[in-house]
C-alpha cells in the first residue's frame, strides 16, 4: 500500500468521525445517553464544519501515518486506521489554537479559522478537539491496559506539548532576543517532536513492540520532529523577510 492510500484510508476514518448531519444512534454512542434533546446543528455548525473546512485544506496527513508504518512493522491490524486519527485530530486541534493565540491570518492559503467562523465557536472547537481523541480509545475493544498506556501517553505528550507552546508564545509577546540554542531546540521537542514521538508510541503500543525498541523509534520519531520545527521557522523567517507570503507571527528568533 503506497502513502495515497493510507491517507485515504485515514481520511474515510475522519470524517466518521465528523459527520455533518449526525444521526441520534451515532450520538448516542458517541457520547452516551441524551437526559434530552441535543441540538444537531450546533455540532453540524460548530465543531463538524469549522473541523472539516480546516481538514480539507490539505496537510501531509505524516503523523498518523507514522501511526500505520510504524503499527505494521510489527503487527497488521486495521485498528491502525482508526486510532491514526488521534494524532491527526490533536495536531489540527493545536493549529486551530495556535492561529489563534499567534494573531494569524491565513492557514495553508485560506483566511484562518477564526476568521471565517465565530472566533468563541472557533476556541471551542479545538478545544474539543483535544479531548475527542480519549473518546475513541473508551468506546474501543483495546485491553484496559493498552487503554491506560494510551491515556498516559497523550497526557504526557499533550502536556509537553503545552510547554513548548508556551516558550513560544512567550518569547514572541515579550519580543524575546536573547533565547539561547538549547532552549530553542527544547521548544522544538515539546511543541512539535513529542507528537511525532507521540504518533510512534501509539503505533507501538496497538503493535506490542517491545519496551526498548519503543524507546528506541519515539527518539528518531522526536529527532524528526525537531528537524521538520526548525524548517518550519526557517520558511517563515523567509517569508516575513521578503513580505511575500507572512502568516502573521513575529519573528523571535532572528
Amino acid at each position: 500500500m503506497d502513502l495515497s492510500e493510507i491517507r485515504a484510508r485515514i481520511d474515510k476514518e475522519l470524517y466518521a468521525l465528523f459527520p455533518r448531519t449526525p444521526s441520534d444512534a451515532w450520538l448516542q454512542q458517541q457520547f452516551g445517553r441524551m437526559s434530552f434533546t441535543f441540538h444537531k446543528e450546533t455540532w453540524t455548525k460548530t465543531i463538524a464544519e469549522p473541523f472539516l473546512n480546516f481538514l480539507e485544506r490539505g496537510g501531509k496527513r505524516i503523523r498518523p501515518t507514522f501511526v500505520v508504518l510504524v503499527g505494521s512493522c510489527f503487527k497488521k491490524t486495521d485498528q491502525l486506521y482508526t486510532f491514526a486519527t488521534i494524532p491527526e485530530i490533536l495536531h489540527n486541534g493545536t493549529l486551530i489554537i495556535d492561529d489563534i493565540e499567534d494573531h494569524s491570518h491565513t492557514r495553508r492559503g485560506l483566511p484562518t479559522l477564526h476568521l471565517v467562523y465565530n472566533q468563541s465557536e472557533v476556541i471551542n472547537t479545538g478545544n474539543f478537539v483535544y479531548f475527542y481523541p480519549l473518546s475513541i480509545i473508551r468506546r474501543s475493544s483495546l485491553s484496559s491496559e493498552k487503554k491506560v498506556a494510551l491515556y498516559n501517553l497523550i497526557q504526557q505528550e499533550f502536556t509537553n506539548l503545552h510547554l513548548g507552546q508556551a516558550m513560544d508564545i512567550y518569547w514572541s509577546e515579550n519580543n524575546k532576543r536573547d533565547v539561547k540554542i538549547e532552549e530553542y531546540l527544547q521548544m522544538c521537542v515539546y511543541k512539535t517532536g513529542r507528537l511525532f514521538a507521540l504518533s510512534t508510541a501509539l503505533g507501538c503500543i496497538l503493535a506490542d513492540v517491545p519496551e526498548g525498541t519503543t524507546q528506541k523509534l519515539m527518539q528518531a520519531a522526536e529527532d524528526f520532529g525537531v528537524g521538520f520545527q526548525v524548517n518550519d521557522d526557517v520558511a517563515n523567517v523567509k517569508a516575513e523577510l521578503d513580505h511575500s507570503n507572512w502568516h502573521g507571527k513575529k519573528d523571535v528568533y532572528g
